[in-house]
C-alpha cells in the first residue's frame, strides 16, 4: 500500500461499526458505536506494521493494522483488509469460548471478555471494501438487541430522530412484546410443536428441510465454508434468543436457512412466483399458521455447488420416520402384552399419555417403566432436541406436568424398589392420565367418564389382541429358550449393527462380532450383581461419557474425519507434528498447575518451551495450527464431577504418527547442536 491507500483503509477500520454488549443480553444495554471509539475506551492504539519495531515484535507485516496499548504484552494483529478486520474482530469474540488463558496466551479477548464486554462487528451486506450504511448499522442492532444505545453513533442529522423514534417504541411492538415476556425455551417449544403439527398432516417437498440450528451452530465443518463462516455469529444471536429450529430451502441457484417464524414465513409465502418456488411458497403458507412469534432472521448460505449440504445432514430435525410418509392415516395399534411377574420393571411396555379434556388421540410417551421414569428425572433432556414421536410426546407430557415429574419418577423408584406389580404401576399412573399397556375399553371409559361419547378421538385407534401363547412369542422379551440358543445371539448381533450405526462407528462384521460379544457380556455381569439392565442399555450409558466414547473409538471406529484433518495439518512438517506434541504437553501442564492453586499467567517450563518453538513458526501458520489443535479438543462440563473436562478427540493412531514425525525434528535439532558444539571445539 501507499500512503494514501493506507490513510483511507485506516480511516474505513476506524469507522466500522461495531455493537458492544456488556452481559451479552437483550436488555438495552447494548451500545452502538464506531470501532475508533472502541478503540479509545478501551486505551488502544491502531498502527501500521511498518511503525512497529520489527527487532521487537517477529513477524510484524508492514502493510497490515495492529492494536497496541500499554495493557498489551505484544500488538494485537487486525490485518490488512476489512473483511479480515472484521473477522479478527469476531474471532476475538469467540475467544472467550477457549477461556482467559487462550486469551492471555494470544493476545485475543482484548476487545471482548467478562470486563469489557462483547464486540460484535456489523455485518457488511455489500463487498468487504465497503463500509455497512449507517442505516444498515441501526438495523442490525435493532434486529438483535432491541434497543441498543445509538447516542454515539454518529448518523446524518434528519435521520437520527427519526431512527431514535422508531428505537424507543420497539418494545411496545407486538412481536417483540410478545418475545421479551416469554423464555427462549418457550420459542424452541413452540418451534418444536410448529413443526410437529405440520409433519402431522402435510409431506416436505424436496429440496426443504427443517433444521436445528442449535446443533448446526456447533458444526465446525459447517462454518469452514468461507460462505457461511460469516454468517456464524448472526446464527449464534438467534439461537440465544430463543429460536432452536429453522427451515432450509435448497433451489437450483440457492441455498438459504429461514427462521420458523410468523413474519418470516409470511414475507416468503408473499413473493412472486419467480422470486421464489410456489411449492415452497405454499409451505410457508401453511407453516406461517402454526409457527411462533419467534425473532426474524434468514441466511444465505450460497449456491448449493459451494456449500457441503453432507456437512449438516445430521442436524435435520427429522420426524419419527415409521409414520413418515402418511401419518394422517395411520393407526394407534395397541398390542397388548402379557407381562412376566418380577419382570415389571424392566420389560418393554407401552406407556400412552391420554386425557379426553385435550381433545387429541392417545400419545404414545414411553416404551418400559424404567427408560419412562429416568427421562422424568432428566430436566436436561426436556431440551427440544428429541426427534422419534416417542421423545417428542413424552416432552411435551414432561413439560405440561412439570409440577409432578419429580414426584412421578420418585414414586416410580420406590415401586421398583419394593417390587410392585404392575395393577399398582398401573393404579398410580392412572392418576396423571398414564396407560401402561393399555387396551382400547381404558381409553373409552375415560370418555365416558367425561360425559363423552366413547368413540371420541378414538377414530384411529385399533386393537390387534393376541392368544395367550402368541402373545408370548410376539413379547417385548422373549424367554430364553434352551432349544433355540441361536436367538439371542442374533438379537445381540442385531443390536450391535443398530449400536455401532447409532454412534457411527464401522459397522463391519468385525466389529459387529466385537460388540455383539460386549453386549453378551454386560449381560453376563448385570446378572451377577442383580442389575436390572440389559447389556445394551449398559452399552449406551457408556457410550454418552465423551471418555469412554473415545475408547470405543479406537475400537470400533474409522478414521473419522477429525484424524484426517490433524494429520493433513500435523503431518505436513515435522516441526508442525513438534508444536503438536508440545501443545499438548503445556495445556496438560496448565491443568495441573491450575489444579494446584498457581496463578493463570505463571510460565510454566513446558509454556516456555512451547512458546520458544512457535517463534520459529510464522505467524499465519501458528493461527492455523492452533484452529487446527482446538478442534481436536472436546471442552464440556461434567455435572457429575462439577469439573471442566478436555478432551482430545484425536485417535491414538493418529497422535503415533504425529509423534514419530515430531522425533525427525528432534533429530535435526540435535544434528544442529551436535554441529555447532564440534565447531566450537576447532
Amino acid at each position: 500500500m501507499n500512503k494514501k491507500e493506507r490513510e483511507i483503509f485506516k480511516q474505513k477500520v476506524e469507522q466500522y461499526p461495531v455493537i458492544i454488549n456488556r452481559e451479552n443480553s437483550i436488555d438495552g444495554k447494548a451500545q452502538l458505536l464506531h470501532f475508533k471509539d472502541r478503540v479509545k475506551d478501551l486505551d488502544l492504539n491502531l498502527i501500521f506494521g511498518s511503525d512497529l519495531s520489527h527487532s521487537k515484535y517477529k513477524n510484524i507485516h508492514n502493510d497490515s493494522l495492529y492494536l497496541i496499548g500499554k495493557q498489551l504484552q505484544k500488538p494485537f494483529y487486525l490485518g490488512n483488509s476489512l473483511e479480515e478486520v472484521k473477522q479478527e474482530i469476531m474471532a476475538d469474540g469467540e475467544a472467550e469460548d477457549y477461556g482467559p488463558r487462550y486469551m492471555q496466551q494470544y493476545g485475543s479477548g482484548i476487545l471482548t471478555n467478562k470486563k469489557v464486554g462483547r464486540t460484535t462487528a456489523i455485518y457488511a451486506h455489500e463487498e468487504f471494501d465497503e463500509l455497512p450504511t449507517d442505516e444498515d448499522a441501526i438495523s442490525y442492532a435493532k434486529d438483535f438487541y432491541k434497543r441498543p444505545d445509538i447516542s454515539r453513533f454518529s448518523q446524518p442529522t434528519k435521520d437520527r430522530d427519526v431512527e431514535r423514534a422508531n428505537l424507543s417504541t420497539s418494545s411496545v411492538n407486538s412481536e417483540l412484546s410478545y418475545h421479551e415476556t416469554h423464555s427462549n425455551d418457550s420459542i424452541a417449544f413452540q418451534q418444536k410443536e410448529a413443526i410437529d403439527k405440520y409433519a402431522s398432516t402435510h409431506q416436505l417437498p424436496n429440496g426443504m428441510k427443517f433444521v436445528n440450528l442449535e446443533k448446526l451452530l456447533k458444526n465446525g465443518d459447517f462454518f469452514e465454508n468461507p460462505w457461511v463462516s460469516s454468517d456464524r455469529y448472526d446464527l449464534f444471536n438467534h439461537v440465544y434468543n430463543g429460536s432452536k429450529y429453522g427451515v432450509i430451502f435448497i433451489e437450483d441457484g440457492e441455498v438459504a436457512i429461514h427462521n420458523l417464524s410468523k413474519k418470516e414465513l409470511t414475507t416468503i409465502s408473499n413473493l412472486e412466483d419467480y422470486e421464489f418456488d410456489p411449492e415452497y411458497k405454499k409451505v410457508s403458507k401453511d407453516l406461517a399458521k402454526v409457527a411462533p412469534n419467534a425473532p426474524d432472521f434468514s441466511i444465505d448460505l450460497g449456491d448449493p455447488m459451494s456449500l457441503d449440504l453432507s456437512v449438516i445432514e445430521n442436524d435435520y430435525y427429522t420426524p419419527d420416520k415409521t409414520i413418515d410418509d402418511d401419518r394422517a392415516k395411520a393407526n394407534i395399534v395397541l398390542k397388548p402384552t402379557s407381562i412376566v411377574k418380577g419382570l415389571e420393571w424392566n420389560q418393554k411396555q407401552d406407556i400412552y399419555y391420554y386425557n379426553p379434556k385435550n381433545k387429541k388421540e392417545p400419545q404414545l410417551i414411553g416404551k418400559d417403566l424404567e427408560s419412562f421414569a429416568d427421562y422424568l428425572n432428566e430436566p436436561a433432556k426436556i431440551d427440544g432436541l428429541s426427534t422419534t414421536l416417542v421423545d417428542i410426546n413424552r416432552e411435551h407430557f414432561a413439560k405440561t406436568h412439570q409440577d409432578q415429574v419429580k414426584n412421578i419418577q420418585r414414586n416410580l423408584y420406590i415401586g421398583r424398589d419394593k417390587n410392585a406389580n404392575e395393577d399398582l404401576f398401573k393404579k398410580y399412573l392412572r392418576k396423571y392420565d398414564v396407560y401402561i399397556n393399555p387396551s382400547k375399553k381404558d381409553f373409552e371409559d375415560a370418555n365416558v367418564l367425561l360425559g363423552l361419547s366413547k368413540d371420541t378421538n378414538l377414530n384411529k385407534v385399533v386393537e390387534k389382541m393376541e392368544k395367550p401363547k402368541q402373545e408370548k412369542a410376539i413379547g417385548y422379551i422373549k424367554a430364553n429358550s434352551k432349544k433355540d440358543k441361536a436367538t439371542p445371539n442374533l438379537a445381540r448381533r442385531e443390536n450391535a449393527k443398530r449400536l455401532l450405526e447409532e454412534y457411527g462407528f464401522d459397522a463391519t462384521e468385525e466389529n459387529i462380532e466385537k460388540m455383539a460379544k460386549n453386549i453378551e457380556n454386560e449381560d453376563k455381569f448385570n446378572k451377577q450383581l442383580k442389575i436390572k439392565k440389559s447389556g445394551l442399555e449398559s452399552v449406551k450409558l457408556e457410550l454418552a461419557d465423551p471418555e469412554i466414547r473415545k475408547n470405543y473409538a479406537e475400537t470400533y471406529g474409522k478414521k473419522t474425519e477429525i484424524d484426517k484433518k490433524t494429520e493433513q495439518v500435523f503431518l505436513e512438517k515435522p516441526i508442525y507434528s513438534q508444536w503438536f506434541m508440545q501443545r499438548d504437553r503445556e495445556e496438560k501442564e496448565y491443568e495441573d498447575l491450575e489444579r494446584l492453586g498457581f496463578p493463570s499467567f505463571y510460565q510454566g517450563e513446558e509454556k516456555q518451551k512451547f512458546e520458544k518453538l512457535s517463534q520459529k513458526i510464522p505467524v499465519h501458520t501458528i493461527r492455523k495450527l492452533e484452529n487446527a489443535y482446538v478442534a481436536t479438543r472436546d471442552i464440556y462440563f461434567d455435572d457429575k464431577t462439577s469439573e471442566v473436562k478436555n478432551i482430545s478427540l484425536v485417535s491414538k493412531t493418529t497422535k503415533a504418527k504425529i509423534e514419530k514425525n515430531s522425533k525427525k525434528y528432534l533429530a535435526l535439532e540435535h544434528a544442529k547442536k551436535a554441529s555447532r558444539n564440534k565447531k566450537l571445539e576447532r
